[in-house]
């Protein structure tokens, strides 16, 4: 969840809770109870959304990360072998198209990795009797070949993880961008009417719905009591 978003759910959260506790000042008010029920359930479906949004890009990034490493450290080992062959048989043609660090696998472009991977798989498959007299065995080939044949699958998925984490990033922000119009447009002229009858419920609403404003300024920054807009958060 970005810091933005925690900030808003923070700040939505302490307004949830003014309203809990100074129920009876604004029970009965039907204006009031509609906007109400409908920030809880604005609220109830961001938590939702930002909770689904993080476990997303948690696995996306964690399914991603233990693949590539995998494969990298698969790879590298036919390489190495491949290396030390093409130099014991006077063979630069191989060398030179595999002249790179299990670093520069990790450091790669997609499309980079994708070639340099195509040409260990094409070498490991024609010199496969051939690497085994340098520690590299039919078990290291055929674990770097198994998952060299999911990358095009694995890269589609991380592409539809992509996609759904970003999908989701704009449903939270439509959702944000939402409350905060209903605060403001609504619920915050309403608190307005209220604070002469309920002077204590209004001080509390205006100090929750500063709570952004107060985590990021300086205490002497922070404008004194009773000149803040209580429409100011955003």
């Amino acid at each position: 969840m970005k810091r933005s978003t925690k900030d808003k759910v923070r700040m939505f959260g302490a307004v949830q809770l003014v309203m809990t506790k100074y129920h009876d000042a604004w029970s009965g008010n039907l204006g009031f109870e509609s906007g109400v029920e409908q920030f809880n359930l604005l609220l109830e479906n961001l938590r939702s959304v930002s909770a689904k949004q993080s476990v997303v890009y948690v696995g996306t990034k964690t399914s991603k990360n233990t693949y590539m490493s995998e494969l990298i450290s698969k790879a590298i080992i036919v390489r190495n072998g491949l290396e030390v062959f093409a130099f014991d048989n006077n063979m630069p043609r191989i060398y030179e198209t595999i002249r790179f660090t299990e670093v520069g696998l990790e450091n790669s472009s997609q499309q980079v990795l994708r070639d340099r991977l195509a040409r260990i798989y094409e070498l490991a498959s024609e010199f496969e009797n051939d690497l085994v007299l340098y520690g590299v065995t039919s078990n290291h080939i055929l674990d770097f070949l198994g998952l060299y044949e999911q990358f095009e699958n694995e890269i589609a998925s991380l592409r539809v993880g992509i996609v759904e984490r970003k999908l989701l990033t704009n449903r939270v922000y439509m959702i944000e961008k939402d409350v905060m119009t209903l605060l403001k447009r609504k619920i915050d002229v309403l608190m307005k009417l209220l604070a002469i009858e309920h002077p204590d419920f209004y001080e509390e609403y205006k100090n929750a719905r500063l709570v952004i404003e107060k985590s990021n300024t300086k205490s002497k920054d922070v404008p004194p009591k009773g000149e803040e807009d209580i429409g100011k958060a955003s």
